[in-house]
């Protein structure tokens, strides 16, 4: 078996299996604090691993053959290209912001690894042995900020509702445009930046390795 095909099953298991955890543990601990259904699930969503690891996922499933077709939007470079800066912005910002004082415990240690540290490794470096098609473009680098403004987007909307954010960092209730500036610039060059190495490598590489 090659390199790629092993960490493909590695990135697969690990960010299955934490989803698969971490989605009903979530829930019904919202759930428990009085949080309908909804609002719940609502809560889930508004963490940027949650998402990331969540676009993994479907773009390791859109990679198997019995759902190749139904999940082929998956299969686009620029949406995989996408997860591969996304999540490895995950792990970098919980890393420098957000590790020193997070510590779950239990079974949440163990979701916690594999969506901060194992899938961000594995999933990229899959892509970068057997995921490339040489078929990207430079054009497609501001493409790949589609799908994290739009996560923001949302946050700032849900905040607004029900004045609640994610990360202290997006609090725009308390820190005002200003004081959550730097944090939207600094995303989206962090997706340009990681894109733009993304398409170097496509163009460059696929297919040598």
């Amino acid at each position: 078996m090659s390199i790629g095909r092993i960490l493909f099953f590695v990135a697969l298991f690990a960010v299955i299996s934490a989803l698969a955890i971490r989605y009903p543990l979530h829930i019904y601990e919202q759930m428990s604090d009085g949080r309908g259904f909804i609002a719940s699930v609502g809560h889930l969503f508004s963490f940027f691993t949650i998402v990331m690891n969540t676009l993994v996922a479907l773009c390791l499933l859109a990679q198997l053959p019995a759902l190749s077709t139904r999940l082929s939007f998956f299969r686009h470079p620029v949406v995989i290209g996408t997860a591969v800066a996304g999540i490895l912005i995950v792990m970098i910002v919980y890393h420098l912001l957000l590790s020193a004082t997070h510590n779950p415990i239990g079974i949440s240690v163990f979701t916690n690894i594999s969506q901060h540290y194992i899938v961000p490794i594995a999933f990229p470096l899959w892509w970068y042995f057997e995921g490339r098609k040489a078929t990207m473009t430079w054009g497609m680098v501001p493409m790949m900020t589609i799908i994290p403004i739009s996560y923001l987007v949302w946050v700032f909307v849900r905040g607004a509702i029900i004045s609640e954010y994610p990360y202290g960092f997006l609090n725009i209730a308390e820190k005002g445009v200003g004081g959550v500036a730097p944090t939207l610039i600094a995303i989206t060059l962090l997706f340009l930046i990681f894109g733009s190495i993304i398409v170097f490598l496509d163009k460059r590489l696929a297919g040598k390795s």
